[in-house]
């Protein structure tokens, strides 16, 4: 449905910063 789409957009837009900072970290 469209709300599980905007919660996993959500949830994406918290993890991707998340996964770069440990990205840079290497």
């Amino acid at each position: 449905g469209d709300v599980a789409d905007v919660l996993v957009v959500a949830d994406l837009k918290q993890f991707v910063p998340i996964l770069t900072e440990k990205i840079q970290a290497l």
